[in-house]
């Protein structure tokens, strides 16, 4: 999976990945979806929608202000 491959890659560097804070955006509305995988042994979300530098973005590829309605 990319995201244990990125966190092999940034150990080097004294980086890590905050997993309490990383999603997985799902691009499909399927309910057969988990609501979260194991990475590298921690729990990481699977969301619909997420807030970016303001934006809320979904699954669709729609997007709209924060505060606004997606």
């Amino acid at each position: 999976m990319s995201l244990d491959v990125t966190r092999q890659e940034v150990c080097p560097f004294g980086l890590e990945i905050k997993w309490t804070k990383t999603k997985i955006q799902t691009t499909v509305n399927d309910p057969s979806v988990p609501s979260e995988v194991m990475v590298a042994g921690n729990a990481v979300e699977i969301v619909e929608k997420f807030t970016y530098l303001g934006s809320h973005l979904d699954h669709t590829g729609g997007s709209g202000a924060e505060g606004i309605g997606v």
